[in-house]
């Protein structure tokens, strides 16, 4: 019975790591209730198990997991999901979230109850590594392949020829897929900097080349961005450019692998990813990467040099950081004009339009609904009473979600459960950025790369159970009792190999 509670969390761990990404019982006709159910009864399980192996009631060992800032933060959002069900007018549907996304109350409350009980009863997972990056690459060779018209598993004859190219895999929508394999990419790289094993090279290219099919921006910019701060936080220290280097390095490569899969595909790709598979951008990112892997890969930083490195770099970051805030800052102010930064009703495919209602419909709404919200994932259905008509105007859409967590939050569990989200968010953030434990480092990346998505893309029952997985074991490294970086054999084998 001693060791019970760690099976059952290896198991509950590679389920939905592992059979997760992967189960789909009707093709894409129910994919996210499918997913939702999968995750629910799972979840329940694995609490159940739990419960039972330490012989506490479900209020015990909900207790027993608030012990850091961030559960707590979990806590009082899982709380505030409650109430704002149990108070909205839609009924039924603020539980299921059946109008919406599937991600509703009893979605939700899962989600939290899975972020406790990764943080509380954190087992050690690095023999269970590979769980993930293999359920990635297979999810990532189906997209790729189905996007040259090789239907492995017969997707593509349950899809109307209207809708052709906008799913993919088994995940389903391909903003959704983007998500999903962006997360993948980010925690190979992660993982690689810690061991320096070359096959998690091989998973994070055939990630990078399963976004050119998703044919969305916000996978594209996440995996960059978790590139360019992989040195920032790495435990690799003076090997941290050479990585990063090597990941550019691989990132080009890719470019060139989209753009020849392009020629058998069933959709143009549109955006960042035609830019990134034109020859005048990948040739030249071939080369400069090239060369800058070169540059590292025969010059050793000493710490000193290290520590020089890392500041200039910093310095650059937020500089970048800074003209880009400051240039969008102009645009709002109509101080410049330049249209693709403009925040019309057609900004983001809709983004605009709909992050400006959410906004406002917050702003107009009675104060218990400020507060409480309107209930989970009942956006739809708010938008369909208040402004239909409007809405296909602008945009030519109905939505279903604000495309930007806290927004949405903010509506539909009102200002309660925004704040607890963003209290949660920031709490994940801070603390494994603060943590000097080797192993939190792959977690962390794979966390950075949801949390740049969840500020444009909407929370789902696909990828978001796996980012509150991922929480969770950010927390439980951190709070556990692992080794710090200078102890760590992962570290050593990884950093000094």
């Amino acid at each position: 019975m001693k060791n019970l509670p760690s099976k059952i969390m290896i198991t509950y761990f590679c389920a939905l790591s592992g059979i997760f990404p992967l189960f789909f019982t009707n093709y894409y006709y129910n994919i996210q209730l499918s997913k939702s159910l999968f995750f629910m009864i799972i979840t329940g399980i694995s609490f159940l198990g739990i419960m039972v192996t330490q012989k506490r009631s479900p209020i015990a060992v909900l207790h027993s997991c608030v012990k850091s800032p961030a559960q707590l933060s979990v806590l009082l959002f899982g709380l505030s999901v409650s109430i704002s069900a149990i108070l909205s007018a839609y009924g039924h549907s603020a539980f299921t979230g059946e109008n919406g996304r599937y991600i509703g109350a009893y979605m939700l409350m899962s989600m939290c109850i899975c972020f406790l009980l990764f943080s509380q009863h954190y087992v050690e997972l690095k023999p269970f590594y590979a769980v993930i990056p293999a359920a990635g690459v297979i999810v990532a060779l189906l997209g790729i392949l189905q996007f040259i018209q090789i239907d492995v598993l017969g997707f593509t004859k349950h899809i109307p020829e209207q809708l052709t190219g906008t799913y993919l895999s088994t995940i389903g929508n391909i903003n959704v897929f983007s998500n999903y394999i962006s997360i993948i990419a980010a925690f190979c790289v992660g993982v690689y900097c810690l061991t320096s094993k070359k096959s998690l090279l091989l998973c994070f290219f055939i990630s990078d080349v399963a976004l050119f099919p998703a044919n969305s921006d916000g996978g594209l910019l996440a995996v960059l961005a978790v590139i360019v701060l992989c040195p920032l936080f790495s435990p690799a220290r003076e090997k941290a450019f050479l990585y990063l280097s090597e990941q550019l390095l691989v990132f080009s490569a890719a470019c060139i692998v989209g753009k020849i899969i392009s020629q058998f595909a069933i959709t143009p790709y549109v955006g960042l990813p035609a830019r990134f598979t034109s020859p005048g951008f990948f040739i030249p990112a071939l080369f400069g990467t090239a060369l800058m892997y070169l540059y590292f890969r025969y010059r050793t930083l000493s710490p000193a040099n290290y520590a020089f490195c890392r500041k200039v770099y910093i310095c650059f970051i937020i500089l970048s950081a800074s003209a880009a805030i400051l240039l969008f800052a102009a645009v709002i102010l109509n101080i410049l004009s330049i249209p693709a930064l403009q925040l019309s009703d057609q900004w983001g495919s809709g983004r605009g339009y709909i992050w400006k209602k959410a906004l406002d419909l917050w702003y107009t709404a009675p104060l218990l609904q400020k507060l409480f919200g309107y209930g989970p994932d009942t956006l739809k259905l708010l938008l369909l009473e208040t402004s239909y008509h409007e809405m296909l105007s602008a945009t030519g859409k109905i939505f279903d979600s604000a495309h930007n967590s806290v927004l949405h939050y903010l509506i539909t569990t009102g200002a309660c459960g925004a704040l607890s989200w963003s209290a949660c968010l920031l709490s994940v953030l801070i603390t494994s950025i603060k943590s000097k434990k080797a192993t939190v480092f792959p977690w962390l990346m794979a966390f950075l790369a949801y949390l740049i998505q969840t500020m444009i893309m909407p929370d789902q029952p696909i990828t978001t159970p796996l980012a509150f997985m991922i929480a969770g074991i950010c927390i439980g490294i951190t709070s556990s009792h692992c080794h710090p970086i200078e102890k760590s054999k992962v570290f050593r084998q990884g950093a000094h190999k």
